[in-house]
């Protein structure tokens, strides 16, 4: 009896180890870039294309996991993969589509550009046929294509031009007639405009001069942007032409001739573009799956997508860009993983999910340098789809109102421990509805992300943003910091959180929120939304991924000496960063105010001049992962030190109430303001008592304003008359905002001695400021020009205007200005007292003139009229 038990035993182990050896059985196939083996082994690898159909073959009567184990290297597609229901696991079994463990392969649907030749002035031109494109990668980074005004910030974009007005009925837009000089007319450059929250791209088939102005016309394909709602279309938003050989003037900067197959690309100087990697898409997406099911992705790099639509139809876009394809594509797709990928350099977006999908998991990619949305829901159809652990940062790089992660109306989504930043708008945005209607968005989870440096450029938005009606869902447990508004967006909301139009039923708890403009903006008032808690310190050390990506991922920190000074400035510049594990392997590239830039961790640097600079620095990682940081220094006049105009007399052309009194502009004290009345151009005047030369000038704003016009178009003049005669422009502020609750400086090069200042504003309506503060030495007594003997003639002029006074010699210089403040540039000569000014350049209006040399100033003013 003891021996039947123990051969029961026996066969009982034997039994059990025979089905452990079944369920741990898997199916290896082993492909490489070059393989063309047909029995798949580490020695006799195949191709990625015959795995595929091999593995069709093996799902049919599935009882074990297929593992396809891709070996390191590049395998360019030609076309996209797709997957459909056969290519899926079945009896509950996965295929796997994996890394060879230390290796990296790459799918790549780029085509790398050579055979390089010389063309012109630094510029390099290589024949490429094919399909168009309208990215270019050089070494892994994405090259400008070539834009005017040249790119000066790789985190904003800019910088811009400014748009005049809209004629929205005539389906016109107007521009500064400066701006569109040497601007091609051709219906392939490229206007691209940005509208609040959104960036449009059209393309420009007229240009006609009227006045002052230039008129835009679109190509007709394009129209609809004057017939879209949203976003407002409004003066002065910020834009740029994009995509002419004659822009080609900066290094770096490309463009293609799609008719004549020429690329032609300008490198650093010194560098043949015949030793770079320089690749162009080919496919506008590498992986599509439909259908699919049961399939996982992992440790598999996916790169060098694009999306030539715009070519044709430009981009008019409503809000975050959806429908442009992404580089890996889910269509009705149920427990399909992508772990531990890397996803870059896009045309579009990432990743879509879309239609009818379930228990998709995104899980730890590293996903960057995406042109639009780094992952998207589409529509309606997603439930218990999972996102997270993954680092999504540079997105936005060619549409800028994208964002981190978009989710449109999912249910039973969980979005948790993700890192996002650098984005230029939002970092997560959940919902898909402009009113509170009940939607398909329920039950979603928005937990322990890090969110930072987000909003770089557009307004609107946060780091998470809400819209519609979301019955069930929550948002706790996040951590968002560094959010403010750019320079160049315009001043709609920009919050931490923002619940948007119809948000309804969530619940927003337990959020840590610090350094940020603005902590949690309402477009929607209901009463069910529930807020608490949102400043709970402990939750900082949760959020966030936790795998490897995000210590491999450099963060780039300025250190300087110091920030502030007085000219001369020299100061000691470290470079450094505080996550990347590998810092032996880190690179360095300063871009300095000069234009010129070093590549060294540590630099000297000597500010000679006063004035506001910026000094940008590019950390890189061994593998092309960068981050950058910019520091502002601001460098001021030798003085004393002293506000010459702290409480000294003052006057103004008007006053809005009687608590805004002239008095409030110099009185010391920032939470007062001075402001004018909404009629007339409104002026603000101070009587310094005696004559300074003035080295420094400072406007302080009115605090936690908001309104644009109060920081952008205004002037100073000096004048040793209370009414301003002979008055000379000291500083002058053109349609970029200056900060928010900051300061604006003028360092006049005209170093005059004036005794009244005056701040004005060249056009109608109310504005105000905190403090006026002006900074400078005693003048002591010079000869001085009189006016008295001054004539100018003929006033009005058509093509010549003349300038006399017993005064004027040839060692005086002339400076234009229009009515707005701007310099223009005109013919001269000088000679026994005349100046003779040569107007045909001219348009019709009042100009202002200044001749001057050391502290001898001569000013008049003087009408065109063309006949």
């Amino acid at each position: 009896m003891m021996k039947c038990y123990k051969d029961i035993r026996l066969y009982l182990v034997g039994a059990f180890f025979l089905l452990s050896l079944h369920f741990n059985a898997q199916t290896y196939l082993y492909v490489s870039p070059d393989g063309t083996g047909t029995s798949f082994t580490k020695q006799q690898p195949g191709s990625l294309i015959d795995a595929k159909q091999k593995v069709k073959e093996l799902v049919i009567n599935m009882d074990n996991d297929v593992i396809v184990v891709l070996r390191g290297g590049v395998y360019k597609l030609s076309t996209p993969l797709q997957f459909n229901q056969d290519d899926s696991g079945k009896n509950g079994y996965t295929v796997k589509w994996e890394a060879y463990s230390g290796e990296t392969p790459i799918l790549s649907g780029g085509e790398q550009i050579m055979n390089w030749t010389m063309h012109e002035n630094g510029i390099w031109e290589s024949s490429v046929a094919g399909p168009n494109f309208r990215q270019l990668y050089v070494n892994g980074v994405r090259a400008v294509r070539s834009r005017t005004p040249d790119r000066g910030d790789d985190t904003d974009m800019g910088p811009y031009f400014r748009i005049k007005s809209w004629d929205i009925k005539n389906q016109k837009i107007y521009i500064s007639k400066d701006d569109a000089a040497n601007i091609p007319a051709d219906g392939i450059t490229e206007m691209v405009i940005n509208t609040h929250w959104d960036q449009q791209r059209v393309q420009i088939a007229r240009i006609t001069t009227m006045g002052d102005s230039a008129q835009i016309s679109i190509n007709p394909n394009e129209w609809s942007l004057f017939t879209t709602v949203w976003p407002q279309r409004e003066p002065d938003q910020p834009y740029y032409f994009e995509n002419s050989y004659s822009f080609l003037n900066k290094p770096e900067e490309w463009f293609y001739d799609r008719n004549g197959k020429i690329l032609y690309y300008m490198p650093l100087q010194g560098v043949n573009p015949n030793q770079l990697n320089i690749e162009a898409p080919r496919l506008d997406s590498l992986l599509e799956l439909s259908g699919t099911h049961d399939v996982c992705f992992k440790g598999i790099t996916f790169e060098y997508s694009g999306y030539t639509a715009p070519d044709s139809i430009g981009v008019i876009d409503v809000q975050d860009v959806p429908y442009m394809p992404g580089i890996i594509t889910l269509t009705d797709t149920k427990n399909i993983t992508f772990e531990d990928n890397v996803i870059c350099h896009t045309g579009g977006q990432g990743i879509i999910i879309q239609g009818f999908t379930s228990g998709n998991r995104i899980l730890g990619n590293l996903i960057y340098d995406i042109a639009a949305n780094g992952i998207v829901i589409r529509g309606q159809g997603s439930y218990g789809d999972y996102i997270g652990q993954n680092t999504i940062f540079q997105t936005g790089r060619d549409y800028t109102g994208s964002i981190g992660i978009l989710a449109q109306l999912p249910a039973n989504l969980v979005i948790e421990n993700n890192t996002i930043f650098h984005s230029p708008y939002g970092g997560i945005s959940l919902g898909w509805s402009w009113n509170n209607s009940v939607t398909s968005c329920i039950n979603d989870t928005v937990r322990n992300n890090r969110i930072y440096k987000t909003m770089e450029l557009h307004d609107d938005s946060g780091g998470i943003y809400t819209l519609g009606r979301q019955d069930g869902t929550a948002i706790y447990g996040n951590y968002i910091n560094n959010i403010f508004h750019s320079p160049w967006s315009e001043r709609f909301p920009t919050a931490a959180i923002y619940l948007d139009q119809g948000s309804m039923n969530l619940n927003v708890y337990n959020n840590v929120i610090d350094s940020v403009e603005q902590t949690f903006n309402y477009n929607s008032t209901d009463p069910n939304n529930v807020h608490d808690n949102n400043y709970s310190i402990q939750i900082k050390q949760s959020s966030g991924p936790s795998i490897a990506f995000q210590k491999d991922i450099p963060t780039a920190v300025i250190s300087s000496t110091a920030n502030e000074g007085i000219a001369p400035l020299t100061v000691i510049l470290n470079g450094s960063n505080s996550y990347d594990t590998h810092k032996d392997s880190l690179t360095y590239e300063w871009l300095l105010p000069t234009g010129d830039r070093d590549t060294s961790a540590q630099l000297q640097y000597q500010f000679n001049n006063p004035g506001i600079y910026r000094i940008q620095l590019k950390v890189t990682n061994k593998i092309g992962l960068f981050d950058i940081a910019v520091q502002t220094f601001i460098i001021h006049a030798q003085n004393t030190g002293i506000n010459l105009a702290l409480n000294k007399p003052s006057t103004e052309s008007s006053e809005y109430s009687s608590y805004y009194t002239s008095s409030k502009g110099n009185d010391g004290q920032i939470g007062t303001i001075w402001s004018s009345s909404i009629s007339g151009k409104g002026w603000w005047q101070v009587d310094l008592k005696k004559t300074y030369n003035i080295s420094e000038i400072q406007l302080v704003a009115r605090q936690n304003d908001t309104i644009t016009f109060n920081r952008i178009y205004f002037q100073v003049w000096g004048s040793n008359s209370p009414n301003m005669a002979n008055a000379v422009a000291l500083g002058i502020q053109s349609s970029t905002p200056y900060p928010k609750n900051g300061i604006w400086y003028a360092f006049p090069t005209n170093q005059g001695a004036y005794r009244y200042l005056r701040i004005m504003k060249p056009v109608v309506g109310s504005w105000n400021f905190a403090e006026f503060r002006a900074f400078g030495t005693e003048a002591q007594p010079t000869d001085s020009l009189t006016n008295t003997d001054i004539k100018v003639f003929p006033n009005p002029a058509n093509s010549i205007l003349i300038v006399t006074s017993s005064n004027i010699g040839t060692d005086y210089q002339l400076m234009v200005y229009s009515i707005l403040g701007e310099t223009l540039t005109v013919p001269y000569n000088i000679s026994n007292g005349k100046c003779q000014i040569q107007t045909t350049s001219l348009e019709n209006g009042i100009y202002l003139g200044s001749l001057h040399k050391s502290n001898h100033n001569l000013t008049f003013r003087f009408i065109i009229n063309h006949l």
